[in-house]
């Protein structure tokens, strides 16, 4: 078995991993010079053109919309869309008032097989794709369907998942394992959480991702040239990308960061198709969701010693701490030999909107008002209430809550809850998702971060991830391939795709390879 050398993952930690970009959001406060960005980041996709420049529309209901993409001012590209607003029909130049491929691009044969394009966004919630959508916006594709990314709602735990090689050592790249807290940064070079990224055909090397946090405008796009030339290069029938620049918008820039990428991506996903006249399938995913506007820090290390739990690096005495620090996300790990009274403690404080931790009885979800219980059982999940319900699950869960149901059963009844399919997503969390587990994991109230109090005080989030809640859980899936259930977990995401012939065999590969 054998580890590659990383390419790295979406934290934006990632800012300060070198001095000198360091050195430069410290002078300027996220304005860096051009030549520190460089030309890792240049380079934009091929355009295509913002309107059309001819639309009609039948008595039948269909729209036919022409486009100019040579800049002749004729029309030599048209998208005949239904009733419905989706796009059903493609036509190109000389004859566009005739259906079909009048003829084949000379480069390959008129029954070439279809290729497809899979690109994972990082943190594109699953609301914004659906309001494009009713918008009229990306209607190449069947409609978007929710994603149910695992808790914690984490790029590497999410696409482990996807790809099939969970379990993750922790949940971020610095974890505990019982007797060494690891040098997070040391891991996270040695993409030592993150064995999806072996899995995918093409991603950012991961000494350029702190740049497209200091330039996410620019380096998505950037990302984006870079996709098209990696696809027009690699001769697979099946190409996989991923792009860190979308976390970047949305981190930096909130909605308008993520509403900037739907835009560019929409153009680029027609390009590429009529680019490829037609023989070309595109799935468009993210990892999870994301929780938009202005967050504020949980002062945890103060909370901790105000309730007498001193933070080390080891556990030695019944209430040491060891926390976890990578990132500024919302949500938040520790190890301690008294998981019952630090869960407590914390999950009275402003800002934690529950408070995990698991005992021989079972995983206790805590909150101000009291605490309820996730107990393993045959094929499933028990959830046991007494007086109060933290989860606030609704009636609709089922006939008594403290029946053994699976994890299909809980996900039918919750998916579309305040804290989607919580049951199943906080009984993971503990048992099969990362090797490391911690003793307690906080889910922080929207509006709220933890992670890294230097990275902190360097950056302003308007928009993250981590907790139980929906805004950050929940991303997306479209495809032109064919349409999928309306809401799925992320680790059925690949056999679905599988049905609908978008091939996901990297799903099924072992995570050892030879040497």
């Amino acid at each position: 078995m054998h580890i590659r050398r990383p390419k790295m993952k979406h934290s934006p930690n990632v800012l300060f991993h070198h001095r000198r970009n360091l050195h430069c959001l410290q002078m300027t406060g996220i304005t860096i010079p051009s030549d520190l960005i460089g030309a890792c980041l240049s380079g934009n996709p091929s355009p295509f053109p913002a309107t059309p420049i001819a639309t009609r529309t039948t008595p039948a209901g269909d729209t036919t919309r022409t486009f100019d993409i040579d800049g002749d001012g004729r029309g030599d590209y048209a998208e005949v869309a239904g009733d419905d607003g989706r796009v059903r029909e493609l036509r190109f130049a000389p004859r566009l008032d005739q259906p079909g491929d009048p003829f084949p691009p000379s480069h390959e044969s008129a029954d070439a097989p279809t290729r497809h394009l899979l690109l994972i966004l990082d943190s594109i919630p699953f609301e914004l794709v659906r309001a494009a959508y009713a918008r009229g916006e990306f209607r190449l594709f069947h409609p978007p369907s929710q994603v149910v990314s695992p808790f914690p709602a984490m790029t590497d735990l999410c696409l482990n998942e996807f790809v099939g090689t969970s379990p993750a050592p922790g949940v971020e790249t610095q974890y505990y394992d019982g007797e060494t807290l690891s040098d997070g940064w040391a891991l996270y070079d040695a993409e030592a959480n993150s064995p999806w990224h072996t899995r995918i055909d093409w991603h950012l090397p991961y000494d350029t991702h702190g740049k497209v946090y200091l330039a996410p405008r620019r380096g998505f796009q950037a990302e984006l040239a870079r996709i098209e030339q990696a696809l027009a290069d690699t001769p697979v029938h099946r190409f996989v990308a991923y792009s860190v620049g979308t976390s970047a918008l949305g981190f930096q820039q909130g909605a308008e960061g993520h509403a900037f990428a739907l835009a560019k991506l929409e153009r680029f996903c027609r390009m590429l198709v009529q680019r490829a006249r037609g023989r070309l399938n595109i799935t468009l995913m993210s990892d999870h969701g994301h929780a938009l506007g202005p967050s504020r820090m949980l002062d945890l290390r103060g909370l901790l010693r105000r309730g007498g739990f001193p933070l080390r690096t080891t556990l030695a005495q019944p209430h040491d701490v060891v926390l976890l620090d990578f990132g500024l996300v919302s949500m938040a790990a520790l190890h301690t030999p008294s998981p019952r009274a630090v869960a407590e403690h914390l999950a009275r404080a402003e800002g934690v909107e529950l408070a995990l931790y698991r005992d021989p009885a079972g995983i206790h979800v805590v909150d101000r008002q009291g605490a309820a219980r996730i107990e393993p059982c045959a094929g499933g999940w028990r959830y046991v209430r007494a007086e109060h319900d933290p989860l606030a699950l609704p009636n609709s869960a089922g006939a008594g809550l403290d029946t053994c149901r699976d994890a299909d059963a809980w996900f039918a009844a919750t998916n579309d809850h305040i804290f989607p399919d919580a049951v199943d997503r906080i009984g993971r969390a503990f048992d099969g998702l990362v090797v490391h587990p911690p003793d307690v994991l906080l889910s922080l109230a929207d509006g709220w971060h933890w992670g890294s109090p230097f990275l902190n005080r360097s950056v302003r989030v308007r928009g993250t991830h981590g907790n139980l809640c929906a805004a950050g859980t929940i991303g997306f899936v479209m495809s032109t391939a064919g349409p999928l259930p309306p809401a799925l977990r992320m680790r059925d995401l690949a056999p679905a795709l599988d049905r609908i012939g978008v091939s996901v065999p990297f799903a099924r590969r072992a995570i050892a390879e030879p040497d």
